[in-house]
C-alpha cells in the first residue's frame, strides 16, 4: 500500500502523524511511504530522518496520489481540491467544525477514519487518549500561568509555600485525571476530582499525598472515605469516594477495613 504523511497547514499545528520510527515499520512491512518534505520539521524530525528510514520525501502535490493519507488535523478548505477517493486516517472532530468538511469528503468519495472514534476491545479509545494525557498534563502548568496577576489573573499562587496551600483545582473528566490530579497535588494545590459524574471528595493516590479539598457527593452517592485520607469535605462531611476510586494506602501498621457492598457478603 502507498502511504502519504501530509504537512499540516492549520495555524500553531507542529505535529506529524507519523515519526521516522514509524515510517521505518511500515517499509519494513512492505509498504510505500510518501512524506511531504518538512511534515516533520515542527516535532523535530528533518527530512533526512524518513529518507534513512526508507520513506521517499515528495512535494505537497504528489504526497496526497495515495491510497492512504495520515494527518493529525481534519482537512482545510485549502485541501478539499486534493481529497479524491483516498482513505484519510486522521483526528476529524466532525461535530465540531464546519459541515463544508463533510460535505468534501462526501463528494470526494473518501473513506475518513477519525482517530477519536477507534475503539479496542475494551471499548476504550486508544488513540484519543494520549491527547487527553498530553492536554491533562499541561492543563495545571497553564492554568498556573494564567492566575498570575500580570497575566490578568487573580494573583494566586497555585502551589505550596511554607506548609500552607494555595489555589484551588477542580479536575473534570476520567481516564488522565490520576496524572492531572498528581500533577496538581505535586504543585500543592488543594484539589477536588469529579470523574464519571461521581466527585471524588479526596484525591488521594496510592502513592502517597496529603489530604485535599473535598466536597460533598451528590444524594444516594456518598461512600466511605477512603482509608487513610483524613481531610473533611465541604458541608464538614468526612471525605467520600466511589467504587470506582482508588483508596489511599492503609496508615503502617494498620489492615484495611473489609470492604462491604448491598447483596455481598
Amino acid at each position: 500500500m502507498k502511504i502519504a504523511v501530509v504537512k499540516e497547514i492549520k495555524d500553531q499545528e507542529n505535529r506529524v502523524a507519523l515519526t521516522p520510527s514509524g515510517a521505518a515499520a511500515l517499509v519494513q512491512a512492505g509498504h510505500v511511504v510518501h512524506v511531504e518534505a518538512g511534515a516533520g520539521l515542527g516535532s523535530g524530525f528533518p527530512d533526512i530522518a524518513y529518507q534513512a528510514a526508507g520513506a521517499r520525501v515528495v512535494s505537497r502535490g504528489e504526497v496526497w496520489d495515495a491510497e492512504l493519507v495520515v494527518k493529525v488535523k481534519e482537512p482545510l478548505e485549502a485541501e478539499y481540491p486534493q481529497l479524491n477517493g483516498q482513505m484519510v486516517f486522521t483526528y476529524l472532530h466532525l461535530a465540531g467544525v464546519s459541515k463544508s468538511l463533510t460535505e468534501a469528503l462526501l463528494q470526494a468519495r473518501v473513506t475518513a477514519v477519525a482517530y477519536e472514534t477507534v475503539q479496542d476491545s475494551a471499548g476504550k479509545l486508544p488513540l484519543l487518549a494520549p491527547m487527553s494525557a498530553v492536554a491533562g498534563t499541561m492543563a495545571p502548568v497553564i492554568g498556573a500561568y494564567y492566575l498570575a496577576k500580570f497575566n490578568g489573573g487573580k494573583g494566586m499562587l497555585l502551589g505550596e509555600v511554607l506548609g500552607q496551600r494555595y489555589g484551588k483545582v477542580v479536575i473534570i473528566g476520567d481516564a488522565p485525571d490520576e496524572k492531572l490530579g498528581l500533577l496538581a497535588l505535586g504543585f500543592g494545590a488543594r484539589t477536588a476530582l469529579h470523574r464519571q459524574h461521581v466527585l471524588l471528595a479526596d484525591f488521594c493516590p496510592r502513592r502517597g499525598g496529603k489530604p485535599v479539598l473535598g466536597g460533598a457527593l451528590p444524594p444516594g452517592r456518598r461512600r466511605r472515605a477512603a482509608p487513610g485520607c483524613r481531610g473533611r469535605g465541604s458541608g464538614g462531611r468526612r471525605p467520600a469516594r466511589s467504587r470506582r476510586a482508588r483508596p489511599c494506602p492503609p496508615p503502617r501498621g494498620r489492615s484495611p477495613p473489609a470492604r462491604r457492598f448491598p447483596g455481598r457478603s
